[in-house]
């Protein structure tokens, strides 16, 4: 983490993928970490613009999907951020999973 960056939840590494819609644009690409409020997916084929609202489902190792609405915060050659509106249960849930799991370094 950058010096003037501050994250309200640490970020974990998975292996894991993430489908998602924005009206009529859809696709799904690699995640790449995750966090109770936001996460960082490979660049999808659509370009997403900064505050581009869309609905996102994550899947995390073996564990059942999780869908949230979120927002792109920055998106760049190679990968997009999006913080999630809120933080569910589900989320936390399967991040909790996750790492007991082992699905990725924290």
């Amino acid at each position: 983490m950058s010096q003037g960056e501050q994250r309200a939840h640490p970020r974990r590494e998975v292996v894991g993928r993430a489908f998602w819609s924005a009206g009529r644009l859809e696709g799904s690409c690699a995640l790449r970490n995750v966090s109770a409020s936001g996460a960082l997916i490979e660049k999808p084929d659509m370009q997403l613009t900064i505050g581009q609202r869309l609905e996102i489902t994550i899947s995390l190792g073996d564990g059942d999907p999780v869908s949230l609405k979120a927002t792109v915060v920055r998106s760049n050659a190679g990968a997009v951020a999006f913080r999630f509106e809120r933080v569910t249960p589900a989320l936390l849930g399967a991040l909790s999973k996750a790492a007991e799991a082992g699905a990725g370094p924290s």
